[in-house]
């Protein structure tokens, strides 16, 4: 009887560590596709938070007309941010990683 019951609670120690085990790598996961989020997120505005803060000034105060370099600098930086995402997915994305590769080396995937 006793044999039994440390089997049992035994089973059972070692279905809440497998459980603990399998929480924890999901949360890994949750916490790196957070990091990657606000990653993308911060760059984004970083790159069109300039241009869209001249964009609703501008018809707000007519004595605030940027200068044309100043304009296409904000707008070329908000383009910039285009250049950066394949670039971030690149660095933290193994799947994007090995597509881009695929992509850029004319290797075909194969067929499932």
């Amino acid at each position: 009887m006793k044999h039994k019951n440390a089997q049992q609670h035994l089973q059972m120690n070692q279905i809440q560590i497998q459980k603990a085990i399998k929480e924890s790598i999901e949360s890994k996961r949750e916490r790196k596709a957070a990091k990657i989020l606000a990653i993308i997120t911060g760059i984004f505005v970083i790159c069109w938070l300039p241009f869209f803060v001249m964009a609703l000034v501008m018809p707000l105060c007519k004595y605030c007309e940027p200068s044309k370099y100043i304009f296409s600098i904000f707008l070329w930086l908000g383009y910039c941010n285009s250049l950066l995402n394949p670039i971030i997915y690149t660095i933290f994305s193994p799947d994007f990683r090995n597509g881009f590769r695929r992509i850029l080396c004319g290797i075909k995937s194969r067929q499932r």
